[in-house]
């Protein structure tokens, strides 16, 4: 008798996104299995350290599509893709460009 495929057990990974709400800048959170409090606040950390302080203020944890399924080395290809589609909000410019712009004022 065969059933359903088994699925693996234990924790799967999940991948958190932060959005600089100005840029729509998408910074992707790698969480592999381990997803408490303070490992995914520790990933954080370790994702945001290279911006700027008064960009830190301005960043909103995203909670549209799950982007779990996409393997650790995919997901700043994902990134890159996204931050450099044009947004009409943004008048046509890409977040990497109007980040870029943010950033040299």
């Amino acid at each position: 008798m065969n059933g359903p495929p088994k699925r693996p057990t234990g924790p799967s990974p999940a991948t958190g996104k932060l959005v600089e709400r100005s840029t729509r800048y998408l910074l992707l959170v790698h969480l592999p299995t381990d997803h408490s409090a303070p490992a995914v606040r520790n990933a954080l950390v370790d994702t945001i350290k290279s911006l700027p302080p008064h960009l830190k203020w301005s960043l909103t944890w995203d909670q549209g599509s799950d982007l779990s399924a996409h393997p650790r080395e995919d997901l700043d290809a994902v990134a890159a893709e996204l931050n450099n589609r044009p947004r009409k909000m943004l008048g046509w410019e890409t977040p990497a460009e109007r980040l870029s712009k943010l950033l040299a004022a």
